[in-house]
Formats: structure tokens, C-alpha cells, sequence
């Protein structure tokens, strides 16, 4: 019977300086926090870049549209009126390549007949011109003096982290997220 409680006398020493051993205690609480502390950080990170970029895309869509407004911008077309947007978007940037910017823009300049025409609001597809010799919707449409117009812009942007994850994703079935702005004015007289 001596030997018994001997030997659980050592056994419960032992548990006892193992509960109070804490050598390795923080590698295996920062294990179990890690991950879910490094997608909250990286998504908070991708949701600045979101906001940043929705900002920036306003911005440079206002800048670009103002042109159209002062009738500087006659002798455009959508492929030009992109690249003014993108290089808004980069002030000062020496990288005269922007070719992913245009290719991740999409621009429709509307001409309205009266900003009670609210049917390209809810749908720009529905309201635009179609091009006579492709038959598909024509993007541009040049605008004179006086005239009601409503530019659109949406970039599409690549998300670093799975959608899954944060659940920024904006278009069913890719990891993107959709960035759109809409700017409405009547052009000056010119």
C-alpha cells in the first residue's frame, strides 16, 4: 500500500509542476489566434484599398467629365476619355503605361434629353444608342452645349484575399470587386 501512495504522491508532484510550467504557453495561444488575427488585419487592409480606390475613381471621374462639361472634350472617344480617367487616378505616376487601368475600365457617356429620363439610372444598357453597322451599345455618345449628361465608371478590382474570406467580392462566381461612380451634369453652354 506504501508504494501505491508513493507512487501516486509523484504522479500528482508531476501534474502539478506540469499545470505550472508555462514554458511554450504564448507560441500556442498566438497559434490558435493567428489566423483569424491575420485575415481580420488583411481584410481591414483590402477594405482601405476598396475605399481608396473608390475615392480615387470619383475624384478622377469628376476631373474627366469636367472637360466634357467645358467642351474641351469634343474630339474624344472612350478610349480616350479611359485614358484621362486612369491618369487622374495616377497623378504624377512616370509609368506611361496604363494599360491594365483601361483594361479594368469600363465607361459609358450618356446623353439624356432631361434629367427626368431616370430609366438610365437603374439601367444604362437599356438607354443607350445602338451602334447601326455592329448593333452593339454604343459607350460614347458626344455631347454639345446645354446638354443633360450622366457619365458612368466602374473599375474592376482584383482582391488579394478570397471573397470567401471577407466577403467583398461584388460579382457572383470571381474574385473582384466592382467600383462604381456616376456623375451627372448639364453641360455649359459653348
Amino acid at each position: 500500500m506504501w508504494i501505491f501512495h508513493k507512487a501516486w504522491q509523484r504522479s500528482l508532484s508531476f501534474s502539478k509542476k506540469f499545470r505550472r510550467d508555462e514554458d511554450g504557453i504564448a507560441a500556442l495561444e498566438f497559434a490558435i489566434i493567428a489566423l483569424p488575427f491575420m485575415a481580420l488585419l488583411f481584410g481591414i487592409i483590402e477594405l482601405a484599398i476598396i475605399f481608396f480606390l473608390g475615392s480615387t475613381l470619383q475624384s478622377a471621374t469628376y476631373e474627366a467629365s469636367r472637360l466634357i462639361r467645358t467642351g474641351q472634350f469634343q474630339a474624344g472617344d472612350e478610349a480616350t476619355f479611359k485614358d484621362v480617367i486612369c491618369r487622374n487616378m495616377r497623378p504624377g505616376s512616370s509609368d506611361p503605361s496604363i494599360a491594365s487601368c483601361i483594361s479594368q475600365m469600363d465607361v459609358t457617356v450618356l446623353l439624356l434629353s432631361s434629367f427626368s429620363q431616370t430609366t438610365a439610372f437603374g439601367d444604362t444598357t437599356a438607354a443607350l444608342p445602338i451602334d447601326p453597322v455592329t448593333g452593339d451599345p454604343i459607350n460614347y455618345t458626344m455631347t454639345n452645349g446645354g446638354d443633360t449628361v450622366i457619365v458612368t465608371a466602374t473599375f474592376t478590382h482584383p482582391l488579394n484575399l478570397p471573397g470567401t474570406w471577407t466577403r467583398l467580392s461584388n460579382v457572383n462566381g470571381e474574385n473582384v470587386r466592382e467600383i462604381n461612380t456616376v456623375i451627372a451634369f448639364r453641360n455649359e453652354p459653348f
